[in-house]
């Protein structure tokens, strides 16, 4: 690795210095070492005790990671898509353990994760069952030999890579600007339809609005407008957290009747239903959140 930038771990917002010439060879490999570390000192924390924090720490940093990768691996092509597709890997094996603990928290906000007749408690015990075995993935894949490679060939990736010679490829700064300029056209474009857009749809305008949102914590110091900074990177979490919820109900919808299966009682089928019927309600209200985010997203202006 370059000695030329010194490795330094992600603040908690994300947030890492670069200087404002970095390569992107430099700064992929600063910001690959510091996630590492991250999803490292947390996977020891989830073997200890299994905390829905604990796991959303390590996918943070694992979308971090892939977030930089879309952004300064774009000089190589098709070079880092065995990358890509390894840490694509990863984050799949954690999605349930995550899309679990969503439900729980949902049930709990709607009054429902009391036990309190025999349906709801035959769901929660099947709830119990299923996080135990999503967890163990999630701790099995982390602790894998294939997750042990990734985290020790991934930051140094690009050593041997064909990158343009310095001074003739865009450097990082170029190359973020470049990927948020686009992440923001799709993003305005594809969210003027967003009350007619599917939730598949929904779901992958809510992706962009969360690669923009790690961009502009991981990068912004790059341009230094750090108020426009501030509120766009607001803005875009504020987006993709009015998406998410939307998504959690789609999500939550199928695991909840897959459990109820599981539990195996029309009682907890009956449970089940009162769940999907107290979330779906709230559809219509959070439709209107993700537009007026979708507006404040449109009036934030650009930092890059």
């Amino acid at each position: 690795m370059d000695g030329s930038l010194p490795l330094k771990a992600l603040s908690p917002d994300g947030r890492i210095d670069l200087a404002p010439d970095a390569a992107p060879r430099q700064a992929l490999q600063i910001i690959a070492s510091a996630c590492v570390e991250q999803i490292k000192a947390n996977e020891a924390e989830l073997a200890r005790q299994r905390a829905p924090e604990t796991l959303h720490q390590v996918r943070v940093a694992i979308r971090r990671w892939r977030s930089t990768l879309a952004i300064l691996g774009a000089p190589l092509g098709e070079g880092c898509d065995g990358l890509k597709a390894e840490l694509r890997w990863l984050a799949g094996e954690l999605d349930e353990a995550r899309d679990l603990d969503v439900l729980r928290e949902a049930l709990a906000k709607a009054g429902l994760d009391e036990a309190s007749d025999g349906g709801r408690a035959a769901l929660h015990a099947a709830m119990d069952r299923a996080k135990d075995r999503a967890y163990g993935r999630a701790l099995g894949a982390l602790q894998s030999e294939r997750a042990q490679r990734l985290f020790w060939e991934g930051p140094s990736f690009g050593e041997d890579q064909a990158w343009p010679p310095s001074g003739q490829g865009p450097n990082a700064r170029e190359l973020v600007g470049a990927a948020l300029d686009r992440w923001r056209r799709s993003l305005i474009r594809t969210g003027a339809r967003l009350s007619k857009l599917d939730p598949a749809q929904r779901h992958q305008l809510r992706l962009m609005a969360k690669k923009a949102r790690y961009a502009g914590e991981l990068f912004g110091g790059l341009f230094r407008h750090a108020r426009r900074q501030k509120r766009f990177i607001e803005a875009s979490r504020t987006l993709q957290s009015a998406l998410g919820e939307l998504n959690d109900i789609h999500v939550g919808r199928a695991l909840a009747q897959r459990l109820a299966l599981e539990a195996g009682t029309p009682e907890a089928g009956f449970a089940a239903g009162l769940i999907l019927g107290a979330r779906s309600c709230q559809r219509k209200m959070l439709l209107k959140a993700a537009d007026r985010a979708y507006d404040r997203f449109c009036e934030a202006r650009v930092f890059w």
